[in-house]
């Protein structure tokens, strides 16, 4: 019996190490914590972005469907320990999470400038609209 719980506390290989504030500082629930570990896990073997299936995240978690892995995601992002983006490909549409400062930083500055040019264009179509009015 000690044996197995050895391997749990005290293991060898395959760990996750992560610093305390992220799990007692952080305002997030359990289970974005144990996402964010999930994460984790995956991140140190492709420090480039990682793409775990929403769907399989949420079989690791046991949850009953990937919109609440969603959620959980939203919170990490909130706190700013996670950014995604995503990535079209031929089979579909898949997600790049990031959790290094500099992606994440690349991913905000590329939202920021699709919010700005929407606007531009949103203020383009209602003088177009107004200009329409007033003409006819």
């Amino acid at each position: 019996m000690s044996d197995y719980l050895d391997d749990y506390l005290k293991p060898t290989k395959r760990f996750t190490r992560v610093h305390h504030a992220y799990l007692v500082n952080k305002r997030i629930s359990c289970q974005a914590k144990v996402l964010f570990l999930l994460l984790l896990e995956f991140y140190q073997f492709n420090k480039n972005g990682i793409h775990p299936s929403q769907s399989y995240l949420a079989e690791c978690m046991n949850l009953k469907n990937r919109r609440s892995v969603h959620n959980y995601m939203k919170e990490l992002r909130k706190e700013y320990l996670i950014e995604w983006e995503q990535i079209i490909k031929k089979s579909g549409t898949a997600n790049h999470y990031y959790l290094d400062q500099d992606n994440m930083r690349r991913i905000k500055n590329k939202r920021k400038a699709v919010a700005k040019s929407l606007e531009r264009k949103a203020v383009v179509v209602q003088l177009q609209i107004v200009k329409d009015k007033m003409n006819g």
